[in-house]
């Protein structure tokens, strides 16, 4: 019988069927269901044709005798079924999937599903569904960012803070089950999950920052088409990462030929004061302005085959700000006293000139130097920075032919910048260091359709980061890099910079192939990813230099060895990250009934060890047997994870959706490892050593700190090799893994409105722990006391050292440096509760809202809190009991729809946006800089004591037993309320300061002007914090910038003439956020854009 060919439009956005980690094709979808008559019966034979209205690349199937037919393995984009059937068009059905007749995006890790009924003769009318689609695929918990989104939401264009850009990632942070990082990642905490383990991938391949975790490269929001965000990973097509997985997509070119320009603009003078800034009577914020000038292009090469879409940005931002944080110095007066105070440094003194060249005249306070009063003074020098961003990108699509296409994308950043940036705020002029970095992704991906429903993908990718520092015009006398030099007490300065490596260049090189194929009520997924890691940090000032810290004016001056920290590289001090990551896994989607989808799977990971660890066997002269063997560690192999989950639709219910799921996952440690450098070195190389006890001999710097032998040296006897040994990385490598669960309910609502209740579980095991060897280590139930009056020898010679067996018998070998190593031993865990509201598109509206509750807690941190902590289990830095968040885009447009373009150019064509969030409670970890520290950090919990004098603080004198032993410490004052310990103590819980919450609300609005429905001129406004909150926290708010930016310079609020400090009981500042951070003062950004 002779079939005639009906429209019917389902323009249906697909997201990708099979999100793979890094294995998968990002950009794939599938549609499937059935067609049947008026009656329910299903008609077999029937033609059923796709067509992408975009391309015109068609895909046409038939239906089987069940009346089912697939379009697997399709790519993401809009679509157009068509079908064959006697006599009439089509109508759309019901079902329990995804069914709509307006444009969606449908969800991961499932088809789309459009039934289709053919009516009766009579019948011509298009009979639409369910009006919002419910989520019938595998248990996992992800949002999905849409084109609207990105270019509507408010730009988080926060270089004022971070000096980077993020651009659609920023999204992510308007979902339930994140909270704002921490300063030890780019990025949020995902599901429990450190910010250090989340994985960012861009058009399906590896888009992470080896440096500090997070994105590699940047993309405009305006060549993105979608951002795809999971939160949880229950099924096996994860991989590399515990935390959250975010894969951006970016925009294809089509046979229109379209293009934008546009420029959005910040400057100082459309933003509000810093409360900082207000109280000490200020007017205004210091100048700052940034352009963001970009344009973008798409177009046919070869029209229906060949396509092109480009985008390149430049942002120039021109800041001057003050250097943050209370810096006290010498007055004019008090630099002309120096002078003339015998057993001053005269080097020291010059260096300190150096770095205030224009010292106050109004004293502030006073402090000490050899017995002589010396007036201090505000000394925040102005620095101005000077930050150029280059940001391209650009693809090529090919359709060749029926089965094949192939796509080409290629990404690249280039930053120049005059400083290290914003991120780090203590640099004083005089050491600014410019600086330059380099970032590109590069990716090939070929898919060949074998029909039948078969699809292999293979891809090829190619990222790149590198980053040159230039080092600034001051040296020092017998070091061969000019070291980091702080001063605490009663001043807060940096002399030299940051400790960053000068030369850092990391390579990755992946190639991935996934075979898919439909077999009955089976789909069947099969991948392999490899990926090569090359790269290197070296130059790093540690070595050469050091970074020394001191408790005052006096011992710096008079050239003491540093009391507080101590920390020495020698060597070259080379960090080398060359290994392989390989990734296996299977998976089958088994589709047991209409209404119950079940999804199992198992995946298998390898990684190698870095090669600065496999080094650690060339220290094999210092093992001792039955005591540490430094052979090169083992990699696991045995890192096998197993996954099930299930969807559920109750009595093939179409509103209605039960998910649930199980899986296990494991990280790739390395990655966070290689940023404490001081746990890869073997002495024969290089070694970092923390001094401790250094005494207080003159002459520190001016003989070059801490003298060893020169290194490299291969012949290390052994004596010396044990004594140069400050890391140990241990033989049996166990990759941390983590146990995730999940249970949700979806219903569909009201107008389009969907509900969805959640929960999420996980425990984590085998967590990086970063401890010492050969020095004590506190946890609750073993820890040094603190005194608060002197106890007698006696029973002093009573207590216990904390000192293990293997601890005392390696210090009894001759390992006299302490051996910093990171154990696999950590616990957490972490539970939510959450609820989401969501409207995809209707009637020109998108929302999400969602609301958290979460508890997250763990032993370790496998951070430096960790060595003044010590194991114990209590609430993690990212931590936050309650979150909840809004975003939504209106198009007034849609209500215009049908009117002229007159009307519409005066009354409509306005788009409304923004987004809300609240957060808390944030907390600060209470540490002091103690110069009682054994293992020569620097850093010692804060204990309490409910009797004391408010907000005072105690330093504590270590007490010994006969033997000289450390086994308690002493308040020097009694009565204070908080008493600062020192490694071997511990207070507990970790004590923290709570920060005042994240209470912020960014808004948009854009009028746009359109010109015959074909080109058009539009004009935006952003504000971010537009009701002007003060928001006193750490925590990114709506960015996502590391932590710790927006500090400002605490001396301007004028309370005190001593220095305020956060975490250091005592000042008037303390437990005070407002004295420390930003308020985060409302920033107003202007935009025009043309569009054809």
């Amino acid at each position: 019988m002779r079939l005639k060919f009906l429209s019917l439009v389902a323009c249906l956005f697909l997201c990708s069927g099979m999100q793979l980690g890094l294995l998968h094709a990002q950009n794939m979808g599938s549609i499937e269901g059935t067609v049947s008559n008026t009656n329910g019966q299903p008609l077999a034979n029937v033609p059923v044709q796709l067509t992408n209205p975009v391309t015109d690349q068609k895909w046409t199937t038939t239906t089987d005798s069940a009346g089912f037919y697939r379009f697997p393995n399709i790519p993401v984009g809009r679509y157009r079924i068509t079908t064959g059937t006697p006599g009439q068009p089509a109508t759309v059905g019901t079902a329990p999937g995804q069914i709509t007749a307006h444009e969606y995006e449908a969800t991961a890790g499932g088809p789309v599903v459009v039934n289709l009924t053919v009516a009766t003769p009579r019948t011509d009318n298009i009979i639409s569904a369910e009006a919002v689609p419910i989520r019938t695929n595998p248990a996992r918990i992800q949002h999905i960012y849409n084109t609207a989104r990105a270019e509507h939401w408010p730009q988080s264009n926060w270089m004022s803070k971070s000096s980077e850009l993020y651009g659609t990632y920023n999204d992510i942070l308007i979902s339930e089950a994140v909270t704002s990082g921490d300063v030890l990642a780019v990025g949020p905490a995902v599901a429990g999950q450190p910010p250090t383990g989340n994985n960012f991938r861009i058009d399906g391949v590896d888009n992470n920052n080896k440096v500090v975790p997070g994105p590699l490269v940047y993309v405009s929001n305006f060549a993105t088409d979608r951002t795809n965000f999971f939160q949880n990973q229950a099924v096996p097509i994860f991989g590399h990462s515990i935390g959250g997985q975010t894969d951006l997509t970016k925009r294809s070119g089509s046979n229109e030929f379209h293009g934008a320009i546009y420029d959005f603009i910040q400057s100082s003078d459309l933003n509000a004061i810093d409360q900082a800034s207000a109280r000490a009577g200020q007017s205004g914020q210091p100048s700052y302005t940034q352009n963001r000038l970009g344009a973008s292009v798409g177009f046919p090469i070869v029209r229906n085959n060949v396509f092109f879409f480009g985008n390149f940005e430049y942002i120039p931002l021109n800041a001057n700000r003050l250097v943050s944080g209370a810096a006290l110095a010498p007055t004019t007066a008090g630099f002309a006293a120096l002078g003339a105070v015998p057993g001053v440094s005269a080097t020291n003194l010059q260096l300190l000139r150096t770095g205030i060249p224009n010292p106050a005249t109004e004293e502030a306070t006073t402090t000490t130097v050899g017995g002589t009063t010396i007036p201090l003074g505000f000394a925040n020098p102005l620095v101005q920075d000077r930050i150029r961003h280059y940001f391209g990108s650009g693809g090529l699509d090919f359709t060749l032919g029926t089965s094949d296409n192939l796509h080409l994308r290629y990404v690249h950043n280039k930053t120049d910048s005059n400083n290290l940036g914003p991120a780090f705020l203590g640099t004083l002029p005089a050491f600014q260091t410019p600086n330059d970095i380099t970032a590109l992704v590069a990716t090939v991906s070929h898919t060949h359709s074998f029909g039948s429903g078969a699809l292999n993908e293979l891809r090829l990718a190619y990222n790149r980061w590198d980053r040159n520092i230039d080092p600034f015009n001051q040296t020092l006398a017998n070091f061969s890099n000019f070291p980091s030099i702080g001063i605490s007490g009663s001043t807060n300065l940096l002399l030299g910079s940051a400790p960053i490596a000068r030369r850092s260049a990391f390579n990755t090189y992946q190639i991935s192939d996934v075979f898919g194929w439909h077999r009955g009520r089976h789909r069947f997924d099969i991948g392999v990813d490899a990926l090569r890691y090359i790269g290197a940090v070296s130059e790093n000032p540690m070595f050469g230099g050091g970074m020394f810290g001191y408790s005052s004016f006096d011992r710096f001056l008079r050239d003491l060895p540093p009391d507080v920290m101590a920390l020495q590289g020698f060597g070259p001090g080379r960090v080398e990250d060359t290994r392989y990551l390989w990734q296996f896994f299977i998976q089958d989607n088994w589709q047991i009934r209409s209404n119950l989808l079940v999804t199992l799977g198992v995946r298998y990971q390898y990684t190698t060890i870095p090669q600065s660890f496999q080094t650690q066997e060339l220290n094999q002269i210092a093992s001792v047997p039955d005591l540490i063997d430094f052979d090169e560690p083992d990699t696991q192999k045995t890192a096998v994870s197993p996954y099930v989950g299930f969807a559920w639709s109750p009595m093939g219910s179409t509103k209605t959706v039960v998910r649930a799921g199980f899986g296990i996952h494991y990280q790739t440690l390395y990655d966070r490892q290689l940023q404490l450098p001081f746990t890869t070195f073997a002495p024969q190389l290089s070694t970092l050593i923390a001094g401790t006890n250094l005494g207080d001999t003159p002459g520190f710097l001016a003989s070059g700190g801490i003298v060893t032998p020169a290194l490299p040296n291969s012949n290390l006897s052994q004596a010396e090799a044990r004594a140069l040994t400050t890391a140990f990385t241990p033989n049996d490598q166990t990759l941390p893994y983590s146990m995730q669960w999940q249970f949700a309910i979806q219903r569909a609502m009201w107008s389009g409105f969907t509900a969805e209740l959640k929960y999420l579980g996980s425990r984590n095991v085998n967590m990086p722990f970063l401890t010492t060897l050969n020095r004590p280590v506190a946890s609750p139930d073993a820890a040094f006391p603190i005194f608060t009056t002197a106890p007698g020898q006696d029973v002093l010679n009573a207590l216990p050292t904390l000192q293990t067996q293997r601890a005392q018998a390696l210090t009894a070998a001759g390992f006299t440096n302490t051996i910093f190593t990171v154990e696999q031993t950590g616990l957490s865990r972490y539970n939510a509760a959450a609820v989401n509201l969501s409207q995809r598109l209707a009637g020109g509206l998108q929302f999400l809202g969602n609301y958290t509750w979460s508890h997250d807690y763990a032993t370790s941190t496998g951070t430096m809190l960790d060595l003044a902590f010590g194991r114990q289990l209590a609430d993690t830095p990212w931590d936050r009991r309650h979150r909840a968040s809004i975003g939504f885009v209106y198009d007034v447009s849609t209500v215009f729809r049908n009117t002229g373009s007159i009307l519409r150019n005066i009354f409509a064509n306005f788009v409304f946006s923004g987004n809300y969030v609240y957060e808390w409670p944030a907390r600060l970890p209470l540490l002091a800089l103690s110069n009682q520290s054994i293992n020569g950090i620097g850093v010692s919990p804060v204990l309490f004591n409910g009797s004391g004098t408010t907000d005072t603080l105690s330093s504590a004198v270590p007490l010994t037993n006969s033997a000289g032993q450390t086994v308690a410490f002493l308040a020097s004052d009694p009565n204070a309320r908080f008493l600062a310990g020192a490694p071997g103590v511990s207070g507990g819980a970790r004590q923290a300061i709570e920060l005042s919450p994240i209470n912020n609300l960014n808004v948009s609005a854009a009028k746009r002007f359109s010109y015959r429905d074909r080109a058009a001129f539009e004009i935006r406004a952003d504000a971010y914090n537009v009701a002007n909150h003060p928001q006193y926290t750490y925590a990114p708010i709506t960015a996502l910038s590391p932590s710790s930016f927006g500090l400002v310079p605490a001396f301007l609020n004028g309370q005190s003439p001593v220095v305020p400090s956060l975490t250091i009981p005592g000042g008037a500042a303390f437990s005070d956020p407002s004295n420390f951070f930003s308020s985060n003062p409302r920033v107003l950004q202007f935009a025009l854009r043309v569009t054809w």
